[in-house]
């Protein structure tokens, strides 16, 4: 399963969940801190 984590969550969930064999990702990793929620969803 794919994940997207967004910013009021923990970067630590999304290596939680990679650890537990998902495809997991931070916001912060793609360099998404600030953008609106609609540019993350493209």
């Amino acid at each position: 399963m794919r994940f997207l984590i967004d910013m009021p969550l923990s970067p630590k969930l999304a290596l939680w969940l990679a650890e537990q064999g998902h495809d997991a990702v931070h916001v912060l990793q793609l360099g998404f801190d600030r953008a609106p929620d609609l540019d993350i969803l493209k």
